[in-house]
């Protein structure tokens, strides 16, 4: 384990190596972007600008161009202040154009436009700083012994970055048999823990469709519970009609009951009256069977009496 930590320190540090070995050997001397930095902090543009320009020329490295993009947006921002001072001047205000044409020399001290533009209103040209005296860069022929130098430099560089590159190899592939046995124990565990999901996933689809079941057979008990239900209204219904018919037969019933109870009564009359003249007639039917015809008879009398009894 420990040399296992120690390897990614130890190709870190070789290619740390190598890095500073090539910037050693790329670093180069820039003159003439030292002489154009100096010139553009004294606000010389003009001649910053060609330094520069030379500068790139030699390919001196980005120093020129960046110095180039610098001085351009420097120019550009006096020409901006000399156009301000001519609107300033056409506008009549003299001290606000003074004020933009020396702000533009002090970007720019060799600004054509307002140095002549401060003559014209008479006002005091600010002297400008003494400009350096021109750089001159000659290409020198390197030595054998730096030639030797630069060889020896570039072999110590690729003898390096083989090490490098074998040791980071290594190191990759190290890092690849530990991924490699990493996923295959993902795997494993992975399988370990879906088998229950799996299990648990099948379980849930038979309960998903035992319930699509008992909802099928609820429909149908909803089904069959609407019809009963029909069936019961109607029932009902029925059972009114029929109360509704009984009761109306019930108060036929009672009438026919009262017409029964009033036609017993004139029978019991009627029967009374008949009983009475049946013994009228078995009293007569008496009488004339004994031979007496001469009687006297009170209805609803005693017994009658014979006028051959008075003597």
């Amino acid at each position: 384990m420990r040399m296992r930590a120690k390897r990614p320190f130890r190709t870190g540090f070789l290619l740390l190596l190598i890095t500073m070995s090539g910037l050693g050997a790329c670093s180069r001397a820039t003159p003439l972007c030292a002489y154009g930095d100096a010139l553009a902090k004294q606000a010389n543009l003009t001649q910053a600008s060609d330094a520069y320009a030379q500068a790139q020329r030699n390919d001196e490295g980005d120093c020129a161009d960046d110095g180039l993009e610098e001085v351009a947006d420097d120019m550009a921002a006096a020409r901006a202040g000399d156009a301000k001072g001519r609107a300033a001047l056409r506008a009549g205000d003299t001290a606000a154009a003074k004020a933009a044409f020396e702000s533009s020399l002090k970007i720019d001290r060799g600004d054509p436009v307002a140095i002549v533009e401060l003559q014209r209103i008479g006002s005091t040209v600010p002297s400008a700083a003494p400009t350096p005296p021109p750089l001159v860069v000659t290409a020198a022929r390197p030595s054998g012994t730096l030639a030797w130098t630069g060889i020896t430099i570039a072999l110590v560089m690729s003898i390096l970055t083989a090490v490098a590159w074998w040791r980071l190899r290594r190191h990759v592939r190290a890092v690849d048999e530990r991924w490699e046995r990493s996923d295959r124990n993902r795997e494993y565990k992975y399988d370990r823990a879906s088998r229950p999901l799996d299990d648990a996933s099948s379980q849930l689809r038979d309960l998903t469709e035992q319930l699509k079941q008992a909802r099928t057979r609820q429909d149908q008990l909803d089904g069959k519970i609407g019809t009963f239900a029909t069936e019961v209204s109607e029932v009902r219904s029925a059972l009114s009609q029929l109360t509704t018919i009984s009761t109306r037969q019930k108060a036929a019933l009672g009438g026919t009951m009262r017409d029964t109870a009033s036609l017993r009564a004139e029978l019991k009359a009627v029967a009374a009256e008949s009983a009475l003249q049946r013994r009228q007639l078995e009293t007569l039917a008496s009488l004339m069977i004994d031979g007496r015809p001469r009687f006297r008879t009170e209805r609803f009398g005693p017994k009658p009496k014979l006028e051959d009894d008075r003597d």
